[in-house]
């Protein structure tokens, strides 16, 4: 069984992507998939810290 995380870049995705990178989860995450369908305004892509 492979495990996959479906990661959208948000806060809950984020938080599950992190916590399972540092092992904190029973099972190992094999691969997370990204896909933006570049729909999010335009102020998302220009976002900088």
């Amino acid at each position: 069984m492979i495990n996959v995380l479906s990661f959208g870049a948000g806060k809950q995705s984020t938080y599950l992507l992190l916590t399972a990178l540092e092992n904190k989860y029973e099972k190992k995450l094999d691969m997370a998939i990204f896909c933006d369908t570049k729909c999010e305004p335009k102020y998302v892509y220009t976002y900088k810290k």
